[in-house]
């Protein structure tokens, strides 16, 4: 089980319709090319995604749930033995902003067992931090804002954080992030 976290300077309105907007993904989400939503229901999506992975195109069958606080993301085909994330949405500290938080649960299957821990980890964290990246800069773009009635952006609020990986501890200062690897 992989948990992250991070923020985002948006109300959490606005980053949970970003997330829910599975067919705006190839505009913001890291590696995402294309969406095609094969059912939707008003708690439920299943949707093929087409990402880039090493300049090849991988195609994975998701199954969305939504509720109040987040999704879940299930795997449903695809290239991993299993795939299932679950988001949830909060507000940020002093009220302000969102607190993103992922806990993945992930078994790579045989492609785990050709792949060093610590690449798995590093492509974990970088995927996690570049679709953070994207969800701010959607959430700058004036429809962001009004897609929630009443919503103002939030003003950035500077703070430090510390989160613990099973490798590493990330220290975050405003939107820069520091790594202190662990030692044995």
């Amino acid at each position: 089980m992989i948990r992250k976290f991070g923020t985002v300077d948006a109300p959490v309105e606005v980053v949970r319709a970003l997330f829910a907007d599975i067919e705006s993904w190839p505009q913001w989400m890291p590696t995402v090319r294309e969406v095609r939503v094969l059912e939707r229901s008003e708690t439920r999506v299943l949707a093929e995604i087409d990402r880039i992975q090493r300049r090849r195109v991988q195609t994975t069958t998701f199954e969305f749930l939504f509720s109040s606080n987040g999704q879940i993301e299930r795997q449903i085909a695809g290239m991993a033995k299993k795939w299932e994330s679950n988001w949830r949405f909060q507000t940020g500290p002093r009220n302000t902003g969102t607190l993103v938080s992922c806990r993945l649960d992930l078994d790579m299957g045989l492609m785990g067992l050709l792949a060093p821990s610590r690449m798995i980890q590093r492509w974990i964290d970088e995927t996690f931090e570049k679709t953070l990246r994207g969800a701010r800069e959607q959430a700058r773009l004036p429809d962001a804002a009004t897609a929630v009635v009443g919503a103002e952006p939030a003003a950035p609020v500077p703070r430090v954080q510390i989160f613990a990986t099973p490798t590493e501890l990330e220290i975050w200062i405003g939107d820069r992030k520091y790594v202190a690897q662990a030692t044995d």
